[in-house]
């Protein structure tokens, strides 16, 4: 067993953590709160120290990865039903064990020094200090991105959109995605995609609506969408007015965490 340093193995490994939750909420859209995801992190960060158990055959690692991918999620993220959680636990299950996959090839196939991966948590040696001052150098960068950057690009990563349509009031939070790039076939204006459940009673009345195709990765099929008197979009202290932006109505996303959907011809409305 190979001299191991536990103040080192608990904040590399805090820090991959911490990068796999949120490279799960970023490929599953998940709405979250970067204090509960390092606690999730550090949670674990905790169960790191398997590496001080004997070696485990496959079967019981694998045991263990999925009951702590499990408890990553349900501290992280909050809980809209089984069958998101089971998603989310088996997103962050798949981008650990593909991590660990690659770690331990690099590990066999070149054996670096200080580097290790046991019973699949990953251990190297670096010295305390230098790994400190890389994770506040990460952790600037990355806020400096999210508070400069992404503003200036796209507003930013979270919305709020307040619609009116025939007498009723709407307000729900919304994404960005750049794979949401519908546009209403007649007027070639840009559709957002809102859960049907965010837009309860929309339909009352048999109002007028239109039909918006769609493509993806899972299907193809038709949204019905309306365009509502009034839109606004807001993000921090800024707002746009985006009225003449449709909405399609998806029953799919009541599945999910995600409210809406916006694409970056909407959310270029809040690019100064």
């Amino acid at each position: 067993m190979p001299v191991i340093y536990l103040d080192v193995l608990l904040a590399l490994n805090l820090f991959i953590d911490f990068l796999l939750l949120t490279a799960t909420a970023g490929w599953r859209h998940l709405p979250h709160r970067r204090g509960r995801l390092v606690l999730g992190a550090v949670f674990g960060a905790a169960t790191a120290c398997a590496v001080l158990l004997p070696v485990m055959p496959w079967w019981q690692q694998l045991g263990l990865d999925i009951v702590v991918a499990a408890g990553m999620c349900r501290i992280a993220f909050r809980w809209s039903g089984w069958r998101n959680f089971m998603k989310t636990a088996a997103t962050l299950w798949a981008l650990s064990a593909a991590l660990g996959g690659v770690c331990t090839l690099l590990w066999q196939v070149f054996s670096p020094a200080g580097f290790q991966v046991i019973n699949g948590v990953i251990y190297y040696d670096i010295p305390p200090l230098t790994l400190i001052l890389l994770t506040v150098v990460s952790y600037g960068a990355l806020t400096l991105f999210e508070r400069w950057a992404r503003p200036r690009l796209f507003g930013r990563h979270r919305y709020r959109i307040t619609a009116k349509w025939q007498g009723k009031t709407y307000g729900f939070d919304a994404f960005y995605d750049s794979g949401n790039a519908l546009t209403e076939p007649f007027s070639g204006r840009a559709v957002i995609v809102v859960a049907a459940s965010a837009v309860a009673g929309w339909d009352d009345g048999e109002p007028r609506y239109r039909i918006v195709p769609y493509r993806t990765a899972g299907g193809e099929g038709v949204y019905r969408a309306f365009c509502p008197q009034r839109m606004t979009l807001t993000a921090g202290s800024r707002q746009a007015d985006i009225s003449g932006v449709w909405l399609a109505v998806s029953p799919q996303l009541d599945q999910s965490e995600v409210r809406a959907v916006v694409g970056t011809a909407v959310a270029e409305c809040l690019v100064e």
